[in-house]
């Protein structure tokens, strides 16, 4: 049962990793951030909104990760 638990721990990980990347190589391409710049958007707001997001997307995956490894450990 440990060596699942380190497994689910691994792929929370990965995919934490994975979707960083991916928002980032969204942004690059779309000009997201640029466009958001060029309509007014303060470059502090910005920032503050985007850790944010970060900061939330963490919690619900580790979050989630916690659950599911409460409800699947048989320990007492």
């Amino acid at each position: 049962m440990v060596a699942f638990r380190i497994v689910l721990l691994l792929l929370a990980v990965s995919v934490i990793v994975a979707s960083f990347s991916m928002v980032l190589v969204d942004e690059r391409v779309s000009y997201s951030k640029h466009l958001q710049f060029v309509s007014g958007v303060k470059p502090l707001l910005y920032w503050i909104i985007n850790f944010l997001h970060d900061v939330v997307r963490l919690i619900l995956v580790f979050g989630l990760f916690s659950i599911v490894s409460n409800l699947l450990c048989t320990c007492t």
